[in-house]
């Protein structure tokens, strides 16, 4: 049996990669297989399985260039360095918002009810990394410190869960049906508002402690 060449596994993934993507917008993530990825790549249906051994293997490399493209939000969030923690928080919230909107078919597979490889380091390091950055903008604790290694601060932990159930508000309806927005785009214009509502209502939390 010949072994492909590294480029020719590399290629491979990729396009096994992309073909997933395309599943994925088309029937969500509960509708994806790892034969129907094969046939839209046009490669044979055992192809998937050199690279990803299965299909949660396959949605785990798919999570962690999902949380990659989050680490790249947040961190622009970082660099533009707002001189305020409510600034800072704020700006995470909208970041964070505007990622689910914009690549709502990779948020599913990072955060939906699909399994992830959960011992795969790759996401590990990945999320460790994308959630590092929110540590910092919250608690000013810089990624790859002693002190951003300490464990999650809790004012990090409630911006996220403020955050992160708003933004399933939006994805799932919920908002703009009580809202009575009358387009999505409105109703994103809303959650946005209710970001820095959240900001405001986590600087009296902090301060309270």
């Amino acid at each position: 049996m010949t072994v492909p060449s590294r480029a020719a596994r590399t290629d491979g993934r990729a396009l096994l990669m992309e073909a997933a993507w395309q599943e994925l917008a088309e029937h969500g993530a509960a509708g994806l297989s790892l034969r129907a990825v094969a046939r839209r790549a046009g490669v044979s249906h055992a192809a998937p399985k050199h690279h990803f051994e299965n299909r949660t293997g396959l949605l785990t490399a798919l999570a962690v260039v999902g949380f990659g493209r989050l680490w790249e939000r947040l961190e622009a969030v970082a660099e533009s360095r707002p001189a305020q923690p409510s600034d800072r928080v704020a700006a995470l919230g909208r970041a964070y918002l505007d990622f689910s909107l914009a690549e709502p078919v990779m948020f599913e597979v990072m955060f939906g009810s699909e399994p992830l490889r959960e011992d795969d380091p790759e996401l590990a390091e990945q999320r460790k990394s994308a959630f590092g950055i929110l540590n910092y903008l919250v608690s000013g604790a810089e990624p790859g410190s002693a002190a951003g290694h300490r464990p999650v601060p809790v004012e990090s932990l409630i911006a996220w869960s403020m955050i992160h159930g708003l933004v399933m508000l939006t994805r799932d309806g919920s908002l703009q049906r009580v809202t009575g927005s009358e387009n999505p785009a409105e109703t994103a214009e809303v959650a946005r508002r209710l970001t820095t509502a959240f900001t405001e209502l986590l600087g009296v939390i902090v301060a309270a402690k």
